[in-house]
């Protein structure tokens, strides 16, 4: 029955999917060509398995792309599977220590970090750090962070991870609005201006030298925030921005040029997964709709490289586990 089910909703995603697309805004006042953020979405091929509520934010290291942890039919993994833009091809690396979910992936200095998330479908926040050596291939730990944190954003500047909110459980009994900065050099935690919403399972993106992050829900009643804040490190404080048109928690951010793309996440906690997708300009401080993904889907891995937005995985709906292998790059039609 399991097997019918989850064919059922596949066939359904791809029905939704063939729906005519109205989302490319004509007024963008950013693009001599009004079709700009028309983006072409092509399906590649699947991960190795099923993978979501993992590192939101896919990490990019000697040109592949690592997608690490999260959930995989209804269990806990520490999987690394890894996707070479080039061949359009999967590799396995070596897992975790520790499963985990609902954790932060960053590269620094040609490692991964990862820090936090949850080691079961529910219990308090991990603290713990682990550190990836592609030479050899091999996960180490790696200290701890100052706040154990779920659904946290995180970002790197100037060769420092900056985790943002989060939340202290599954469920959640605290959303945070503390923000830490880690020197992977000297493995020290600095203190910074808190976030001004308490705020989890939002995304966080760096673009130059500033910090910008992305709704996320306070993790009680599971409704999405539309707010955009950005983080000056100079001066130590935030600004709220514009708001995204779609309010919505669970989605996934990356940056490309000067602009920082929003994608899928929920906006409650009774609806299914978004296909939507935003574009945020700083310095506009404009948001302008996008071409939808082909594929509804939250708490997914998403990042750009080489002018190309590739998404990973995720979650077809929430409360719902039902995860899917997708993966989809979407391309500017300039």
């Amino acid at each position: 029955m399991k097997y019918y089910h989850y064919l059922t909703l596949i066939i359904l995603v791809l029905v939704t999917a063939g729906c005519p697309d109205s989302t490319v805004e004509t007024d963008n006042p950013i693009a001599t060509n009004p079709q700009k953020f028309d983006i072409t979405w092509t399906q590649l091929t699947n991960m190795p398995n099923p993978q979501g509520w993992g590192g939101l934010n896919a990490c990019i290291l000697n040109n592949k792309i690592y997608v690490v942890g999260g959930f995989s039919d209804q269990a806990i993994v520490g999987d690394v599977s890894v996707y070479d833009p080039a061949t359009d091809t999967w590799e396995r690396k070596s897992p975790l220590n520790t499963a985990r979910w609902g954790h932060t992936s960053n590269v620094v200095n040609g490692k991964i970090y990862v820090m936090g998330g949850c080691s079961g479908a529910s219990g308090k926040a991990l603290k713990s750090i682990e550190v990836y050596d592609p030479e050899k291939d091999l996960w180490e730990l790696s200290g701890e962070m100052a706040l154990g944190r779920i659904g946290a954003g995180s970002a790197v500047v100037d060769g420092k991870i900056y985790m943002v909110a989060g939340c202290d459980a599954e469920p959640p009994e605290q959303a945070f609005n503390n923000v830490d900065c880690y020197d992977t050099d000297n493995k020290e935690w600095q203190i910074c201006e808190v976030l001004p919403v308490a705020t989890s399972y939002l995304s966080a993106t760096a673009l130059n030298g500033k910090i910008y992050a992305f709704g996320g829900t306070d993790g009680l009643n599971n409704d999405g925030l539309p707010s955009i804040f950005e983080y000056d490190i100079s001066k130590n404080n935030w600004i709220q921005k514009t708001d995204l048109k779609t309010a919505r928690w669970g989605h996934s951010t990356c940056g490309n040029g000067e602009l920082i793309f929003c994608i899928g996440g929920v906006s409650d906690g009774t609806s299914a997964a978004l296909k939507k997708v935003e574009v945020y300009s700083p310095s506009k401080d404009s948001v302008y709709k996008a071409t939808d993904m082909v594929f509804q889907r939250m708490v997914l891995a998403t990042c750009a490289y080489n002018d190309r937005i590739y998404t990973f995985g995720g979650a077809l709906n929430y409360p719902s586990y039902l995860r899917i292998a997708v993966t989809e790059v979407g391309e500017l039609n300039k």
